[in-house]
């Protein structure tokens, strides 16, 4: 969990973390006579998350300040922004927003689905190793979706990290803290209020989040970070891996291009080289223009394996029937291949409908109108993608 500044959670001096003593002291604290602390769930630099359960009997994740900022203005509205941007939210790949309360002190909080699983951070240590390839795309495909419904609503993350994806014991994938998320209609606001500051985790910035730039702090700098997400879990490894401290992290990530993936993982299909190359550019320019276009770019690459689509397929157009034949099949074989991975099932009935999405969007490109059978296929494609 991260808020305004860099987090320091990878930092660890033996010590106990004082704001994690102060957390645990409040267990057991009924606020507003409804809701009780049940057990802390995690501690950030300027919150922590609790465990909690109302009066009702109804479980929930709280989210309150640390008792030092409890009325710190900035962070109060960082608070008030995170339910706004929940609320406007209100999809699948995103934690849900129960209640956006007030204490009879004064005090803010925010009552969330409680979620059962682990995040990608810690299935990725329990497993000692890279996450299985198809698994990972399909990880990726599942986030991108939730990112673009994000930024469909003008709103950008700034913090996609490992830490914040999530994955129920029912397999379904759920982004969590938007809490230095930021409305792109109040960017111009917020960013004149944080100019060189630097906002959120340094492993997962784009280089421009890095320099505190934050004007410029945009859907492209979330691209990035999927891409650093996508990194990681296919090689074991962080995207600045030769860094060993946050301010070695931040450095590179400021002043350094994200290394090639091919020399981390030679073994990595130039299709899927080029993907995450092209999504970890340090010029903003030369990467994806947005979620949605990394989208369709992975799902071809999701669908098609390493081979990549027909050649006689084409921007302009089908000019083979063979790719309208073909794409059935392999979009069954890719569905059959997202069951197989054991130990972190994603839910089939999510993936079969963020895939359907991704192949009715390559479709449109790759058929032309008078194409009959084309529009079949398009027609499938959309009902599946409903549903």
């Amino acid at each position: 969990m991260t808020s305004v500044g860099i987090t320091t959670s990878e930092e660890f001096s033996g010590e106990p973390d004082p704001a994690a003593v102060a957390a645990e002291s409040r267990v057991g604290e009924l606020l507003n006579g409804k809701w009780r602390l049940d057990a802390v769930l995690g501690v950030g630099g300027s919150a922590a998350v609790y465990a909690a359960t109302h009066r009702s009997g109804e479980r929930a994740a709280i989210k309150l300040l640390h008792a030092e900022y409890a009325f710190h203005e900035r962070l109060r509205f960082r608070l008030g922004c995170e339910a706004q941007v929940l609320r406007a939210l209100n999809h699948p790949g995103a934690v849900r927003l129960l209640e956006e309360g007030v204490c009879n002190d004064g005090e803010l909080f925010l009552a969330m689905e409680l979620l059962e699983g682990e995040t990608l951070s810690q299935y990725v240590l329990r497993k000692e190793a890279r996450v299985e390839r198809s698994q990972a795309l399909l990880i990726g495909l599942l986030l991108l979706d939730a990112v673009i419904a994000l930024h469909a609503r003008g709103v950008v993350h700034r913090d996609l990290t490992l830490d914040n994806v999530f994955i129920t014991r029912s397999g379904e994938l759920k982004l969590i803290d938007f809490g230095i998320s930021r409305l792109l209609s109040q960017a111009q606001s917020e960013a004149a209020g944080e100019v060189g500051l630097v906002v959120g985790t340094p492993g997962f910035m784009a280089p421009e989040q890095a320099r505190g730039q934050n004007r410029q702090v945009d859907r492209q700098s979330d691209v990035w970070a999927v891409g650093a997400l996508l990194f990681e879990l296919l090689t074991g490894l962080p995207v600045h891996f030769q860094a060993h401290t946050l301010a070695e992290k931040l450095s590179l990530a400021a002043s350094m291009p994200a290394p090639k993936l091919c020399t981390v993982d030679p073994h990595a299909s130039p299709a899927l080289q080029g993907l995450v190359d092209r999504a970890l550019a340090f010029e903003k320019q030369q990467r994806f223009d947005d979620a949605r276009q990394m989208h369709e770019a992975l799902f071809e690459l999701y669908v098609w394996g390493s081979a990549g689509p027909p050649p006689q397929a084409s921007s302009q157009g089908l000019s083979a029937p063979a790719l309208l034949a073909a794409a059935p099949s392999a979009f069954e074989r890719s569905l059959n291949e997202s069951r197989r991975p054991p130990g972190m099932p994603v839910r089939v009935e999510r993936a079969r409908s963020t895939l359907w999405r991704g192949l009715r969007a390559a479709l449109r490109r790759l058929v032309t109108a008078n194409q009959p059978r084309g529009r079949r296929l398009l027609s499938v494609a959309s009902e599946h993608a409903a549903g």
